[in-house]
């Protein structure tokens, strides 16, 4: 878990350039340093992340303050959170019944076999968000972290998702937005084999969705996976 000393928030203030456009952010230089970020001469002390995750590099910098981060939603997409109800009750009659798959309840998966889940349940409005928006930012935190060596907020992001992600009011135009977490998930392994248990559990409702089917067609790999966690569930 990231260290915060008291002295960090005394440090001087550092700028940091970030994503390809280098849009700037400020923060104490002391909290900075777990950051695989690289200096620019200047007279002030600005750093460069090269990643492109401008758009979500508040959260980091949340996490880098207090160890944590939480997404919040505008007021103007407030109605996204409520589903159809028909659809979500369509959706809960065509679980597949797979075996071992993660999401079989919130009971059993308390430890993955990689270790990597293992927090408790954060809590009801507290970080739950069941927006389709937060499951890609948990998933590109994920990723972040993952490639600058930040496991404690690796942790907490993947728990997060996978949280979000059993909570997740799955109708056909949500579905929509785990097809494109998916396309992220492609290359992420922790969180693209928990995509595949998500997407095989749901799979009758998935087999709906156009962008699903289309998904399917460019990217072979999938199919495979899928069709390999379904015989195993034979």
């Amino acid at each position: 878990m990231i260290q915060v000393r008291p002295d960090h928030f005394i440090s001087p203030l550092a700028y940091l350039e970030v994503g390809p456009n280098g849009k700037k952010f400020a923060a104490p230089s002391g909290i900075i340093q777990s950051l695989r970020c690289r200096y620019k001469s200047s007279p002030e002390i600005i750093y460069v992340v090269d990643d492109d995750v401008e758009d979500i590099f508040g959260h980091i910098l949340q996490y880098l303050h207090s160890g944590d981060y939480s997404v919040l939603i505008p007021a103007a997409d407030s109605s996204s959170h409520a589903a159809c109800e028909d659809e979500i009750e369509i959706a809960t009659q065509d679980l597949l019944p797979l075996k071992e798959n993660y999401f079989a309840s919130h009971e059993d998966i308390q430890v993955h076999s990689d270790n990597s889940i293992f927090l408790p349940h954060c809590g009801d409005g507290n970080h739950l968000c069941k927006h389709p928006k937060t499951l890609l930012v948990h998933a590109r935190l994920y990723d972040f972290a993952t490639r600058h060596g930040l496991d404690h907020l690796r942790n907490v992001s993947l728990n997060k998702l996978y949280w979000t992600l059993s909570e997740f009011p799955l109708d056909s135009e949500k579905a929509d937005a785990i097809v494109e977490l998916l396309r992220v998930a492609n290359g992420i392994g922790t969180i693209y084999t928990l995509m595949i248990h998500y997407v095989s559990l749901h799979l009758k409702t998935f087999i709906r969705c156009s962008s699903f089917i289309s998904f399917l067609e460019e990217d072979h790999h999938v199919s495979f996976h899928l069709f390999t966690l379904l015989c195993e569930s034979l």
